[in-house]
């Protein structure tokens, strides 16, 4: 609003600062922001001082739009940010323990220092009914940031719900993934693992993904015979499933897998 619109005698006390003294004459300016304003932009000059020019008042104008939009995208940053925190926090790997008689370790190291939660993960879903084989996923989703991360968190709650058949968890999963908004894709491990006296019985299934790696007490590395298409592009998803036992002591990472 130009000062000459503005009675100063007006202006409501907590407007002005302690110890300012009378006023002479306001300027009021709106800062914009994103839909709706940011704030206002109030300047006071004292009685006896000279009134706001037009100059002047197109200034704070120019100002003020300036302010506003910075302000305006700090908010939204902060928002975003907070945002992106929460769902990073609920995104993380979960810290991996003993299951039924199976001791699982997992970890979970991001390339970028700025980007804790991409498109990797891994899950371990424990059986409903004891003696019962437990899940283990692992899998790398298409593209980084927070919408790869989103899409991770979909998969994972699907999964999550889903029976102890690797062939139609793929196939109920590629089916949701064809029909999403997005164009993204996945790769999959899944493993099911139940103690069987003194081993592990291990059943795994790749969809896409680089093969399992198995290491056995003496040393060496053997490669799971597992193939698969990977999920979320092609109507069907075949997949090649194959049991293996890991020994009592060890036998380790079944699921091993670089990330990067």
């Amino acid at each position: 609003m130009p000062s000459r619109w503005i009675d100063p005698a007006s202006a409501p006390d907590w407007m002005i600062p302690a110890g300012f003294g009378p006023v002479g004459s306001i300027v009021i300016t709106p800062l914009p922001g994103h839909g709706v304003p940011a704030g206002a932009l109030v300047l006071l000059r004292k009685v006896g001082s000279a009134s706001f020019t037009d100059e002047e008042e197109v200034f704070a104008r120019l100002f003020a739009t300036r302010s506003g939009a910075a302000m305006s995208a700090a908010r939204l940053y902060a928002e975003q940010a907070g945002i992106t925190e929460v769902l990073m926090r609920e995104l993380l790997p979960p810290t991996l323990r003993q299951v039924s008689g199976v001791d699982f370790a997992g970890g979970y190291r991001a390339s970028p220092d700025h980007e804790r939660i991409g498109g990797d993960f891994y899950d371990v879903h424990p059986a409903a009914v004891e003696g019962q084989p437990s899940l283990v996923a692992l899998g790398d989703v298409c593209g980084k940031g927070l919408e790869a991360a989103v899409l991770t968190g979909k998969i994972r709650n699907t999964l999550l719900t889903m029976a102890d058949d690797h062939q139609r968890m793929l196939t109920l999963l590629n089916t949701a993934l064809l029909n999403s908004h997005h164009t993204r894709f996945a790769t999959l491990v899944l493993a099911s693992a139940v103690r069987e006296g003194n081993g592990v019985e291990v059943r795994l299934t790749s969809a896409g993904h680089p093969s399992p790696l198995i290491i056995r007490a003496d040393g060496t590395v053997e490669e799971v015979d597992t193939r698969g298409t990977l999920v979320g592009v092609v109507p069907e998803v075949p997949a090649r499933t194959v049991a293996v036992t890991l020994s009592p002591r060890g036998d380790l990472h079944p699921l091993h897998r670089r990330l990067h």
